[in-house]
Parts: structure tokens; sequence; C-alpha cells
């Protein structure tokens, strides 16, 4: 049973979540189709932004409201294993409910995707590292305990796209050290070319 503090925060969160199954298909044609140099449709792309606009500010809202009651701002602390890459993490006062943080920010970084491929609002590089230090700085605590990668494998899924290759190593490593415990954290499954290269290639 969901507690009461909860119910509107996590209907808010299906609301938002149904939106991005459209965004990814159509963004990651578009992807396709802009790395490949091949012709875009211009009133395509437009209504694409439109909507990945939509979606985009729906979870900058929803995290507010996350943060405003249901759940504390994560706390930074050193990386409790000595990472090396990313020495800062972040540590929450509930795994499950980070859970839905880090989705929320892996689907803000699709949207972000999005917006690099169209153009829009020009170079948004640093947006985008943000978002994915943010989930990347997520994993060592939320990914604790045997449930720990269900929690953290949509987010390394979706950050393993616009990485760059130390990071793309780094993610590689952590399910590698999942393997054990999820069979699905596998990486030889990962695709060999990212929406990243694909990106800076265009």
């Amino acid at each position: 049973m969901t507690p009461p503090e909860l119910r509107g925060v996590q209907e808010d969160y299906f609301d938002v979540l149904s939106q991005m199954p459209h965004i990814t298909h159509r963004g990651y044609d578009l992807l396709l189709a802009v790395s490949a140099g091949k012709p875009v449709d211009a009133a395509g792309a437009a209504d694409l932004v439109l909507k990945t606009i939509n979606a985009y500010d729906d979870w900058q809202n929803w995290i507010e409201k996350l943060f405003d009651g249901p759940m504390l701002p994560p706390e930074e602390i050193p990386s409790p294993r000595g990472d090396s890459q990313f020495p800062t993490v972040y540590k929450y006062d509930d795994p499950w409910k980070a859970t839905g943080y880090i989705v929320a920010l892996s689907c803000m970084l699709i949207c972000n995707m999005v917006f690099m491929a169209t153009g829009y609002g020009g170079d948004r590089s640093a947006e985008g590292k943000d978002l994915l230090d943010k989930i990347c700085k997520s994993v060592e605590t939320v990914a604790e305990g045997p449930c720990g990668p269900y929690r953290v494998s949509f987010g390394l899924r979706i950050g393993f796209e616009a990485a760059t290759p130390e990071v793309r190593e780094w993610i590689k490593g952590w399910l590698h050290d999942f393997e054990a415990r999820f069979k699905a954290a596998d990486v030889e499954t990962y695709p060999k070319i990212t929406a990243a290269e694909m990106l800076s290639a265009s």
C-alpha cells in the first residue's frame, strides 16, 4: 500500500513516465537519421521538441514536489569505496524513493539528448553532464543490497548512452559487479555505438 504522502507524487510520476516511450522511440529514430546525414522531417522534429519540452518541465516539477515533502534531498558524502571517478556520492534517506529520482533524472537525460539532436536551446552538453553525474553519484549507495541493481539499472542504461568513454567503462565495472545478483545487467547486451557517439559524429 502506498503511504498517503506519496500517493499524489506517485500518480504524477506515472503520468509523466507514460510520455517517455513515444519521445524515446521518435527521438532515437531522429538521432539515427541525423547521425546518418539523412533529411529530417522539420514538422515532425518540431512536434517532438514540443512534446519533449513538456515532459522535461513535468519532470522538473515532479522532482520539486518530491523534495518538497515525501523525500529529503540527497546528502553529499565521500565515496565509501573510494571511487576515483566519482569521489563524492549521494546518500538518500530511502533507496526505493531514490529509484524514482534516478528514473526522473534518466528521463530528463533522454529529453536532453533529443534537444541536442534537434539543436533546441543551443549547447546543452553541460546540462546533460550534470544529469549524468547525478545518476552516477547515486549508484554506489542506492545499489547496495540484493535488490540494489534493480534500483539503478535503468539509470545506468540511459546514462551509458550519454556517457564519455571513461564513464562508460565505469558503468561497465558496475554491471560486472551486478552480474552475480542481477543477470539482466549484462554489459554484452549494451550497444556498441551510443547516442553520445552518434551526436558527436553528426
